[in-house]
Formats: C-alpha cells, structure tokens, sequence
C-alpha cells in the first residue's frame, strides 16, 4: 500500500528489540494531512508495527507508509507492517508576518516548545517560500531560538494549511511540503542591527554617534536586557519605561524647537548677519591670494596650451594638403593604369572570343568529319561481316584495342536489320505507353493535323499491322510527323523508292555497290 500516513509512536522502543507501534490518525491528500477513521483501513486498531525504528520515541509524530504483514497472525494481531518510516517537522506559519515577522519570533521572542523527536522548525514565510531552522533552548528563559547566521529558502507548498492540525500544530508532508532550494538570506539579532546602523551613522554622518558612545549604547542596551529578563519585576520595569519614553521624547524634543524659537528673534538674526559677514571677511582674505595665484598659473598653462594646439593645427592643415595631392596624384596613376588594363583586358577576350570560337567551329567540323568516318568504317565492317564475320571479329578486336578509351566507336553496322531500327540511328531511347496512352496520343493527333479520329485510328492499326499504307503527297509528312512524335519519340526515316526496291528488304540488304542508295 503507497499510502503515506501521519501517526504518533505508542512507545519508545527497547535497546534490544527496537520495535514499536505507530498509531496512525490522518492521511496524505494533495500535500496536506487529513484525519480519518483508520481502523478498517489498517486493521484491527488503526496502528502499524514497526519491526525497526530505533530512532522514534514515545509521541513522536512519524510519517509511514505500511505493507501487509508477511506473516500468518489471527485478527487481533497486527496485520500491516511499516514499509518506509519518515521524521516530521512542525510548521509555523509566518505568511501575513513576512520575513522579518519570522525572525524576530525564531530569534529573538522564541517558541514555547519543540515537537517531540526534532530540534528543527519549518518557519512558512509566503504561499512559495520557507525556512527551515534548527531550534536551541534559550539559556535563561523557557523557550527555544535559532542562532543569528545565513539561512537556507527552499520552496514550500502552502496546500498545508489547507489540512488537520494536530493539537493546534502543523506538520510537514514528506516530500511534499518543503521543496527544492531557491535561495538564502541572513538574519541577525536586533542588537546586531543596532550596532550596523550606528556604524553607518558614524561614517555617513558627520554628527553621528562615536565609537564610544556606540559602545556605552550596546552595553546599556544589552545590560537592560539581561537585566529585565531575569528580573522578577520585570512587567513593572517594563510599565515604567513605557511610561518614561515620553518624556525621555519630550526632553530631546524641547531643545530643538526652543532653538528654533530662539533663532527667529530680532537680536538673533541681527548676531547670525554679522557673525555671517565676519565669517566671509576672514574666508576672503585667507582665500583671495590662493585663487589668484591659481588662477594666473591655469591662464598660462592654457595660453601654452592654446599655443601648441595651434601650432598643432597649422602642421595638420600642411599634412592634409600634401596628403591630399599624393592621394590625386595616386588616383590619377591608378586611373590610367585601370584604364591601359581595360582596354588589353577587352583586346585579349575579344581575341580568345574568336580563337574559341575558330576552335569550336573546327572541332565541331572535325567531329562531324570522324563521325561521318567512323559511320562509313561501321557500315564496310557490316558488309565484310556478311562474307567473313570470323576475320571481321578479329580486326574489330584489334581496332578497339588500338583505339583504347575511344574503343566504343568500332560497331559494325548489323545489315541484317532495318537502318531506322539499328542502335546507332535510333537515338535516345523512348518509354513504352499503354494502350489507354496510345489512344490519348492519337486525339491530339487528330486535333492537330485535323483529320478525323476514326481515320488516325486506321492509319495506327494499318502502320502497326504491317500493311501497305499509301498517304497522299500533301499532308502525308505532316501526318507522319505528328504520329511519329506520339508513338516513336518524333523518329522518322525516310526512304525514297524507286526501281531497283521489289520489296521492303531491298531497303537495307547490300546492293551491287557497297554504298546506301538513296539515304
């Protein structure tokens, strides 16, 4: 069961067992502890037995969390054990007090008493905010106090106060109420601050207390404490000093404002104006010849400087001048330099233009030159490989060998197929079409040679088919052009017929003369 439990130690366990009870009252939800009934949650009596838990005494409050005990007991035994146990810590709430509100009562008022089991206080000093302090019984009265010195704010959840107390305290929820640390601050006892003020006071100040008279405060101040808290009479003491600062008040007070009173009368003022003047005569004569002489030693400093500032100047003036004519004289260098660089920049690429150009146009040239060779050496190996193909292959092999990386040019021409079918004048290759593609195809070409639909189809199926098909002279290319680009990649051979052609193979089996006749 991961339920945690607030509950309270039955009694402080032996040296040797170190085994005890706790009696559980409340439950934690959302980070705060509320009372329930635990009797038939944790049966038989509410209570959880604690096999170890050397560190807890009698009444003290203990956070747990309980599993079923192992062993085999009957109903009025103990059926949950503790499974994680946890000290708790009492929760002051100081949110409407602030900071200092928490100080003065943890430092220098204290609290009555401690919870049971724990030296430390978790003082709440905002909804957001905390400081956890370690509590000390005071030497002379009956309470407990923090020591002055640096303290630790780590973030709280004030869902607490939302929940139960526990005869009129708040505890902490286990992981739950004091969180991560966010901060620090240091608190001080108030004779401590007194004596940073006067401090202060004593070096800001001019008219501020002295060290002495610091010193005579402290130990007055600090004897009256010792003093009225031992005192038995001490709420007398304290009903006669409230009774005695108002008068203290008014003695310091009476002074000043019959001075005041004072100042403001005829013969007052008339002794403060001579006075005054007196004053100023004797500052005059002290002062007259002191402000002479510095005033005549900073006019000839500055005359000396007003002289070389300006000699200064005239010496700029001339370097600018000069520097300006290097600089024209530069530009213009430059200028004509830039200008010379253009003009042979402008006669070198109009030069290389045209040697580019010379060299495209003869490479081009002799590129069609080689192909046109290289072509006709293609097609007198295709006719040798008619007649002796075992020679041929051997000549191919040493033509490619000598020909090295350019090898691939060698490929006789295969006579034995139609020229427009061979690999060297079919060209890039072309992606097949469906039949769905092919009649799309066929739309725009009707649409654009504006022939009717039906009549394109005949042409396909007529061409495709293997059949004779003759076209009239007139629109017979711009037909073929267009099916030629819907179903052959734009590829067309053309091939005149004349007398010597009885049939279609005559088209490109060898003739009498070893040449193409008619292409």
């Amino acid at each position: 069961m991961s339920e945690l439990y607030l509950g309270f130690c039955d009694y402080t366990p032996a040296a040797q067992s170190a085994h005890t009870r706790i009696d559980c009252e409340a439950l934690a939800i959302g980070g705060r502890w509320v009372k329930r009934n635990l009797e038939q949650v944790l049966s038989p009596s509410g209570k959880v037995f604690a096999v170890s838990l050397p560190w807890v005494v009698e009444h003290q409050p203990v956070a747990v969390t309980a599993v079923s005990n192992p062993r085999l007991v009957d109903m009025k035994k103990d059926h949950f054990i503790v499974d994680r146990s946890f000290p708790v810590r009492q929760v002051l709430d100081f949110r409407d007090k602030g900071r200092e509100g928490a100080r003065r009562v943890l430092l220098e008022t204290g609290i009555p008493g401690m919870t049971i089991g724990t030296k430390e206080i978790v003082a709440a000093i905002s909804d957001t905010e905390c400081v956890v302090a370690s509590m000390q019984a005071h030497p002379v009265r009956d309470c407990f106090v923090a020591n002055p010195g640096r303290f630790t704010i780590f973030s709280f959840a004030s869902e607490l106060f939302n929940g139960d107390t526990f005869g009129g305290r708040f505890f902490e929820v286990p992981g739950a109420t004091v969180g991560q640390e966010i901060g620090s601050l240091t608190w001080q006892m108030d004779r401590d601050f007194l004596e940073s003020i006067l401090k202060r006071l004593a070096k800001t100040l001019s008219d501020g207390p002295t060290r002495t008279e610091r010193e005579r405060i402290l130990s007055l101040l600090r004897r009256a404490q010792e003093d009225w808290e031992s005192a038995p009479n001490w709420k007398e003491t304290q009903e006669w000093l409230n009774s005695y600062l108002p008068h203290v008040e008014m003695t310091l007070t009476i002074p000043v404002e019959l001075l005041d009173m004072l100042a403001t009368t005829p013969a007052a003022m008339a002794h403060a104006e001579n006075l005054e003047a007196r004053v100023w005569s004797q500052i005059e004569a002290k002062l007259e010849p002191v402000i002479r002489e510095n005033l005549e030693r900073r006019y000839a400093e500055a005359m000396t400087l007003a002289q070389e500032a300006e000699a200064l100047a005239i010496e700029l003036e001339e370097a600018n001048e000069k520097a300006a004519e290097r600089l024209e004289s530069t530009n213009s260098r430059a200028a004509d330099a830039m200008a010379k660089l253009e003009a042979n920049l402008r006669t070198v690429k109009h030069t290389l233009s045209k040697d580019i150009d010379a060299l495209n146009a003869t490479r081009k040239a002799l590129s069609e030159a080689l192909q046109a060779e290289i072509s006709a050496v293609n097609l007198e190996l295709g006719e040798m490989a008619l007649d002796d193909a075992d020679n041929l292959k051997g000549l191919v092999r040493r033509l490619r060998k000598a020909l090295g990386g350019d090898a691939g040019l060698v490929n006789p021409t295969d006579l034995r197929i139609p020229p427009w079918a061979s690999p060297s004048t079919t060209g890039t290759s072309c992606e097949p079409i469906s039949a769905g593609d092919l009649q799309k195809h066929l739309s725009r070409i009707a649409i654009a040679t504006g022939l009717p639909i039906d009549e394109v189809r005949l042409l396909d199926m007529s061409l495709r088919g293997g059949a004779l098909t003759v076209i009239p002279q007139g629109p017979a290319m711009t037909v073929f052009e267009a099916y030629a680009g819907a179903v052959a990649g734009g590829r067309l051979h053309r091939e005149p017929a004349g007398p010597t052609i009885l049939s279609i193979d005559d088209l490109w089996v060898p003739r009498s003369v070893p040449r193409p006749c008619g292409l």
